[in-house]
């Protein structure tokens, strides 16, 4: 009721499940996660850190994230507002709770030799990566699926196609619906084989500190080692943030995602306003406030306006990601904290598309008609054969007849009778319904 954002008012049953990775409490579990990996990774490295390596020890460790609260949240968030910096806050609070472990001993070595954006940055990653791969994937697979079902449905639909809005030859609203699915997934391959990049080299991205406390330790390994084993890879070459590259053309990936779902959006809102779809709503649903009659196409409008906001933070957040003054500014901070709504808009628009799917079917009688309205349209399989058989004004011949006024299937069958037999014989069986190519042949 009091949200300001309706990606927590009007639509947080939507957006509810990215909570888990974009709310504050989970960017603080994350980045506890990654400290906390961070510690049990240095005792295999560290010779002070040896007689801490038994199982009991680690378990207790990595608890201190396994049970992380609200209580533990609020204990961070007490510290920041005196140090009004986050990640000092956070490596406090895990100094007390090694104290009640018995390990403050070892507490100097909480966020060794690292920079706040060794973990800020890596818990980002790996949220976006989580996120995404938990939730985003998982939707645009159930969009791209119910556009297969329909496409199937409706593979042997034959209707009037339109280039430059105007009428072209048949097609099959089965295929022109399969162009979005292929589309779709091949943006999902692509997806499901990006390898999320993170930085991690200390203060700026030279692993200083770590090579002068121990100059013996090959550190570019180690610190590769880690990320790795936190499932993402490790930026070598970086300031003091991640150069935001790779993540920008993640983001760009989703921008063609968006631009694919907004044409399918913005096609069947056309085929709606056509009348080559029905459109079926809860009869106890109001379209218009004065028009009773109103049925709109209002879910394919909602994910058209949501995909125009969510673009508009990917183009802004790829604009400002990869530059920064010298080694580092806290513009890119700033930023990162958008990308929960930046992806629960997109969540909101694709699932807005599957309920759109949800509540269409064909209208067989108005594409048939609209295609036994247009049989100009078959001066272009007439003009084919003539070029077939070598004659050189096919195509003038036939523009002057699709230009006739009077032009109706008549006067193209009487056209077609009046050409030798052998090219007659070609086209005598020709049809407007069958002339499809291989517009029905996909799976």
């Amino acid at each position: 009721m009091n949200a300001i954002s309706p990606i927590d008012g009007r639509y947080a049953n939507i957006t509810l499940p990215l909570q888990d990775f974009f709310s504050e409490f989970s960017f603080f579990k994350y980045r506890l996660f990654i400290e906390i990996k961070y510690f049990l990774f240095l005792i295999d490295i560290i010779p002070q850190l040896k007689p801490i390596d038994n199982t009991v020890t680690r378990k207790s460790i990595l608890n201190i994230w396994n049970d992380f609260s609200t209580q533990d949240f609020h204990s961070i968030k007490k510290y920041e507002n005196t140090t009004k910096h986050d990640i000092k806050a956070l490596e406090y609070f895990i100094q007390d709770k090694f104290k009640t472990i018995n390990l403050e001993q070892y507490s100097s070595f909480i966020h060794f030799a690292l920079t706040s954006q060794d973990i800020n940055t890596s818990a980002n990653i790996l949220a976006i990566q989580d996120a995404i791969k938990s939730v985003i994937i998982p939707t645009l697979q159930n969009l791209a699926n119910s556009i297969r079902i329909h496409a199937s449905s409706m593979k042997n639909d034959v209707m009037l196609a339109f280039t430059h809005g105007q009428p072209a030859v048949p097609t099959t609203m089965g295929k022109e619906l399969y162009v979005f699915y292929y589309r779709l997934k091949q943006q999902l391959q692509y997806c499901n084989q990006f390898k999320f990049t993170t930085k991690f080299g200390g203060a700026v991205g030279n692993l200083n500190a770590h090579y002068f406390a121990f100059p013996h330790h090959n550190w570019d390994k180690h610190a590769d080692d880690f990320i790795h084993s936190i499932g993402l890879y490790r930026e070598k070459y970086t300031t003091q943030i991640s150069n935001y590259d790779n993540i920008s053309n993640l983001f760009n990936f989703f921008k063609t995602i968006n631009n694919i779902v907004n044409d399918l959006n913005i096609d069947s809102w056309l085929y709606i306003s056509k009348g080559y779809f029905k459109l079926h709503t809860d009869p106890k649903q109001i379209g218009s406030s004065t028009m009773p009659q109103k049925i709109n196409p209002i879910h394919f409008e909602n994910s058209e306006g949501n995909i125009c906001i969510a673009n508009a933070f990917i183009e802004a957040i790829t604009r400002k990601l990869p530059v920064s003054r010298l080694q580092r500014d806290l513009t890119d901070s700033t930023i990162l904290r958008n990308i929960g709504s930046l992806f629960s808009y997109c969540l909101i628009a694709y699932s807005s598309t599957i309920t759109a799917l949800s509540k269409i079917s064909i209208n067989d009688k108005v594409i048939k008609s609209q295609l036994i309205n247009n049989p100009d349209v078959l001066t272009e399989p007439i003009q084919t054969i003539l070029r077939k058989h070598q004659y050189t004004d096919a195509y003038e011949t036939l523009h002057s007849l699709a230009t006739e006024s009077n032009i109706d299937n008549d006067l193209i069958q009487r056209f077609i009778s009046n050409l030798p037999s052998h090219i007659y014989n070609e086209l005598q069986h020709l049809d407007i319904f069958n002339y499809i190519g291989n517009s029905n042949n996909f799976s």
